[in-house]
């Protein structure tokens, strides 16, 4: 039963994500026309702290809320409400940190005052973005798919359509306007995809008196989330760190770098939606394994995902290989750089495989021992990208270091679970 359920999850999960995909590629062919190389590259100046305040503010609830509801141990009403309750603390504190911190970020981190307003707008975005997670949460916690491949879809529609009818006009006024608005266009998402995901929950949910957090529930959550949280808290600020470093170090590759984190890697990162599929599919189903201490059957599915993943995600690996300036052209309509996808292509198609290996650790209550194992190998990258950048090897800088942090990953992450559940 637990292995139809799977598969059909994962069936669902991969085909919305296919068409998600597709659609978020466009979106950054638009993107990338609209803007140009330079506005591309101000965006991608701006992400890495949209994706540390992103990352503190959804708390990792929607793995969380999975994670919990998936054991069916408790009232998923009363996590949903413990969640909430916590992502609405920690926006205000975010909130009024980003009031006080954002010219500086801008100014004296990016060494730029113009993105003092985009970095400003993520105030706004904030909010959106908790809620619709929590309730993304409990859908994949449910195993039920087919809400998250609508909203996703129409996430992605939504965002066609105000890109291409409201964009160019305020891009073509103030490009640092237009940069604000590209970020802003997350709240139009978010709320669409809330309004989708509202039809779908049960009608009979009723929120009564005596239904409010409760201290169990609060500590459970905290006791996942928070090593969760950690990680991605962490890595986000080596991702916030490392246009700082270079910027400092070596002003010279920012265009090239720009070219690589904007248009390369997310060219590599297009069957990422598979992945995305196969992990939320198993978590749910993992972590009732993990609670009856059932390794043999947690191994079975494991070793499915895993060759699943290599004959999908090898096949397009090798068609990018094959043909990646040809690729470049017809989606971006410039192949310039295209030699760096080769190099790229090895590491990444590892770090997918460790994207399982992720879902097991957290299947396994071992998040604490995941973020050990992260922080240390960003750690590491770091150290190896500022002594590459000193010693002038330009873009190559980058490249090693996240392939050498990247392989680390994957080999510490075998390792510590082969020992669990051998």
């Amino acid at each position: 039963m637990n292995k139809d359920k799977f598969i059909k999850s994962a069936l669902i999960l991969i085909i919305g994500g296919f068409i998600t995909k597709i659609l978020g590629m466009f979106i950054r062919i638009l993107n990338t026309r609209i803007l140009g190389i330079y506005g591309i590259t101000l965006y991608m100046l701006v992400i890495p702290t949209y994706n540390l305040f992103t990352s503190i503010s959804t708390f990792s609830l929607p793995n969380t809320i999975s994670k919990l509801i998936g054991e069916e141990k408790h009232s998923s009403k009363l996590i949903l409400l413990s969640s909430t309750l916590i992502t609405l603390l920690l926006n205000i504190l975010l909130i009024i940190i980003l009031i006080i911190s954002s010219k500086y970020i801008a100014c004296n981190l990016l060494k730029n005052s113009k993105l003092y307003l985009p970095i400003l707008s993520i105030i706004l975005i904030l909010p959106f973005e908790s809620i619709s997670n929590i309730i993304k949460g409990y859908f994949f916690g449910k195993e039920n798919m087919i809400p998250l491949v609508i909203s996703n879809i129409i996430e992605q529609l939504i965002r066609i359509v105000i890109t291409i009818l409201i964009l160019p006009k305020i891009y073509e006024h103030n490009y640092i306007y237009g940069i604000t608005f590209l970020l802003l266009i997350n709240i139009f998402t978010n709320i669409f995809s809330l309004i989708t995901l509202f039809i779908f929950l049960p009608k009979e949910i009723n929120i009564r008196k005596y239904d409010y957090p409760n201290k169990p529930i609060l500590k459970k959550i905290l006791n996942i989330s928070i090593p969760n949280t950690s990680n991605k808290i962490f890595q986000s600020i080596i991702l916030f760190l490392e246009p700082i470093i270079i910027i400092s170090l070596d002003k010279d590759i920012i265009p090239t770098y720009g070219i690589v984190i904007g248009l390369i890697i997310p060219l590599i990162l297009l069957p990422s939606f598979f992945m995305n599929a196969i992990s939320s599919s198993l978590l749910p189903i993992i972590s009732k394994d993990s609670i009856d201490h059932n390794y043999r059957s947690i191994k079975k599915k494991v070793n499915k995902a895993f060759k699943l993943s290599l004959l999908i995600i090898g096949s397009i690996t090798i068609i990018l290989f094959l043909f990646p300036d040809k690729i470049m052209n017809i989606i971006y309509k410039t192949n310039t750089h295209y030699n760096y996808v080769r190099i790229l292509l090895i590491p990444f198609l590892i770090n997918y495989l460790d994207i399982i290996l992720e879902v097991l650790m957290q299947a396994l209550n071992k998040a604490k021992l995941d973020f050990f194992i992260d922080s240390i190998s960003s750690i590491i990258r770091l150290i190896i990208l500022i002594i590459l950048l000193i010693l002038k090897y330009g873009i190559y800088s980058y490249i090693i270091s996240l392939s050498i942090e990247i392989i680390l990953v994957f080999i510490l992450h075998l390792i510590n679970i082969k020992k669990i559940i051998n």
